[in-house]
């Protein structure tokens, strides 16, 4: 599923950003929440990438949940779909995928702080590293901030000696599909989600990440 199987959900990302991203629901260990609020990397005007903390879990279980509705209202059966569009169990259930281990949890902030995207990855994952979450919220989108989270991830990924990614896109969400394909992802699988009945999921996978993260990074080496 997404990310671990599980879901991916990724909401809004650049340009393409504002597409209904792929929702990672997936239930597999997160990588330490690293260090505290530092920028890590500077996202268009003012959006800035830091580690997320446990603070950060109520504004993004909320933006989690509008992209939810919006984006998978027509894909997903009402009553499957229902737990995910409630809040306190979106609370409940990053404040727990986030501790986990191998999590790489991150969050986007605008200039006066305020939290408008985030990605959950778990980078010990087999076979790759899986993106489990990646959101944006709506009055955000088109800004870049998807693509910098992505670049994050990717570099967080070579940074722990691997270099590659794989994610899954509820099926019929092809916003999300285009911008992976986009960031350099291809298509390799379509496969039933363990999260939901009657739902599949194309998977996304990335063989090579130096295209995402850059020219100039030495991050693997």
């Amino acid at each position: 599923m997404f990310a671990v199987l599980a879901h991916s959900d990724p909401a809004g990302l650049d340009h393409l950003d504002e597409i209904r991203l792929h929702n990672v629901v997936s239930i597999s260990p997160c990588n330490a929440l690293l260090g505290g609020a530092a920028p890590l990397t500077a996202v268009s005007r003012t959006p800035s990438i830091r580690h997320g903390v446990p603070a950060d879990i109520d504004a993004v279980a909320a933006i989690k949940v509008a992209n939810w509705r919006e984006a998978y209202v027509q894909l997903i059966p009402t009553d499957v779909l229902a737990p995910f569009l409630d809040r306190a169990h979106a609370v409940e259930e990053l404040r727990d995928s986030t501790s986990a281990a191998d999590a790489n949890f991150l969050v986007a902030q605008d200039s006066q702080g305020d939290l408008i995207g985030f990605s959950l990855a778990y980078l010990d994952q087999e076979p790759d590293p899986w993106l489990e979450s990646l959101h944006v919220a709506s009055a955000a989108r088109g800004r870049g901030v998807g693509t910098a989270l992505m670049r994050e991830v990717a570099h967080a990924i070579r940074a722990r000696g691997r270099n590659s990614l794989r994610l899954g896109v509820v099926k019929g969400n092809r916003d999300a599909g285009r911008l992976y394909e986009r960031l350099g992802a291809a298509l390799v699988a379509i496969e039933p989600t363990a999260w939901a009945r009657g739902v599949d999921h194309e998977i996304y996978r990335w063989a090579d990440l130096s295209g995402l993260v850059g020219p100039n990074d030495n991050s693997a080496t």
